[in-house]
């Protein structure tokens, strides 16, 4: 079972930490929700079924949970796993949800800025300078995201399982510079079909969603003390600390080491 901690927040909106393990490949464990939640992974990987939807939980997502909702997580390659969340109340919630109480779309890919906004998020709450404000605003930001993705509401479960690993898969080979090819075999797709699904249900690229996922890992380095941004680099997948700076410059408008005293205040 996770191991949460509430960070900061107030009536409407809290912030907390979830994290699991070690845990063995292939455990699986049923929670009910308590609340309306965005949970943000952070690192690791699992898989959420809610009996309607089956999603895979990767770094560079926002999940919704509905409050009430039996959940099954599963974990497929074991290790650890760990988390942001923000619970919401009703009143927040509520006007981005069906007539299930479920948000119209559980999941979607964050920007970049969204994960370093998310990161700064937790600096300022270690330091005691998040407020509640500040939390309520970033989760309707957050439910305009979600609910402003391209892409169909609804997929059908082997399109989505066809996502999943290939999500899964880009975490796990995150180094690795692997063609088109290479992946669609590793998902039993054909690489036409693998590309143009994948884009057709996430709203982005391959290639777009593996440097979304470099960027995230090496924020969360650089966000846990790694000072050899050149280690940072390699570690994530970045051909070098150009290819790196470049990178960060592009997506988030900020070099590593301007991002570095970001997160540290």
């Amino acid at each position: 079972m996770p191991q949460n901690s509430i960070l900061a927040g107030g009536e409407a909106a809290r912030l907390g930490v979830s994290s699991c393990g070690p845990l063995e490949p292939g455990r699986v464990d049923e929670e009910t929700e308590v609340s309306f939640s965005l949970v943000f992974p952070l690192s690791g990987v699992f898989r959420v079924d809610d009996g309607t939807d089956r999603l895979s939980a990767t770094p560079a997502k926002v999940l919704f949970f509905s409050r009430g909702r039996s959940l099954l997580i599963s974990h497929p390659v074991g290790g650890h796993d760990m988390s942001l969340f923000i619970s919401v109340s009703s009143e927040l919630a509520g006007p981005f949800l069906d007539d299930r109480g479920s948000a119209r779309r559980a999941a979607a890919a964050t920007r970049a800025e969204t994960d370093l906004e998310l990161r700064s998020m937790m600096s300022a709450a270690r330091f005691g300078q998040l407020t509640p404000l500040d939390i309520e605003s970033f989760a309707v930001e957050t439910f305009h995201l979600l609910a402003n993705t391209n892409g169909p509401e609804r997929v059908a479960p082997g399109q989505q399982r066809l996502v999943d690993e290939t999500e899964e898969y880009l975490c796990a080979h995150l180094r690795s510079d692997c063609d088109l090819p290479t992946i669609a075999r590793a998902v039993g797709a054909s690489p036409h079909h693998l590309s143009r699904m994948f884009k057709m249900i996430t709203g982005e690229s391959l290639s777009r969603r593996r440097m979304r996922l470099r960027l995230n890992e090496a924020m969360r380095q650089i966000d846990e003390g790694a000072d050899d941004l050149s280690r940072v680099a390699v570690d994530s997948g970045f051909y070098d600390h150009s290819h790196l700076s470049n990178s960060f410059r592009a997506h988030l408008g900020l070099s590593p080491t301007a991002t570095r005293s970001r997160l540290s205040r």
